[in-house]
């Protein structure tokens, strides 16, 4: 039998381009260029169990896996694109 603890830490970076929406023009939404940042650390153990056959081996496996996901930073800039100067939102 194997049985093997493992952690994992995993950190993203993405710049996502800024783009305007088409079509009704009242209601079309324009929005910034976004960086988003994100970190997941993760904890497990793996465990398999060869077993010998007269025609091979079978080797059942299990994984338990906990993740956490550490907040990260992203905000996204919105405003509607028929009002450029007008009102900015958050999110």
């Amino acid at each position: 039998m194997l049985l093997a603890p493992y952690g994992r830490l995993d950190v993203a970076s993405a710049k996502l381009d800024g783009y305007t929406e088409h079509g009704d023009a009242l209601y079309s939404l324009h929005h910034d260029e976004q960086t988003v940042k994100t970190t997941t650390g993760s904890v497990g153990v793996h465990m398999d169990y060869p077993i010998k056959h007269d025609f091979g081996m079978l080797v059942p496996q299990v994984r338990v896996e906990y993740r956490h996901g550490f907040r990260g930073s992203s905000t996204a800039l919105i405003r509607y694109a028929d009002l450029l100067a007008g009102p900015l939102y958050r999110s």
